[in-house]
């Protein structure tokens, strides 16, 4: 006998029935049960703290950028450092100007 498939996503059934079914086609048993999805609560957001938010990681972030830019242009550091440590100096760049272009684009999207 096939196992049934079923996909489930809550809050999209209302009703669901359960037929179990002999090797004639005959009905042994059935379940039945009725489903009320909760309401979705949609709160406001209040953007203004929302946009303080972003911009307060925004400005960590460039700051970060500004250390790290400073270690990469120091002469001392590039000469002695290895070169592991060179590259995540790199790596650690480019992952917070990704993440510096998330926030001001999230900022951008709230709007000023």
């Amino acid at each position: 006998m096939q196992e049934p498939k079923a996909e489930l996503r809550i809050g999209e059934i209302e009703f669901l029935e359960l037929v179990v079914v002999d090797h004639r086609g005959l009905d042994i048993a059935r379940a039945a049960h009725r489903h009320q999805a909760p309401p979705v609560r949609r709160e406001k957001a209040d953007l203004a703290k929302e946009r303080a938010r972003l911009a307060k990681d925004a400005a960590a972030i460039a700051s970060e950028l500004d250390k790290i830019a400073k270690k990469l242009g120091n002469e001392q550091f590039m000469a002695k450092a290895k070169p592991e440590a060179i590259e995540e100096q790199r790596e650690r760049q480019a992952e917070h100007q990704a993440t510096l272009a998330k926030l001001n684009a999230a900022i951008a999207r709230i709007g000023a």
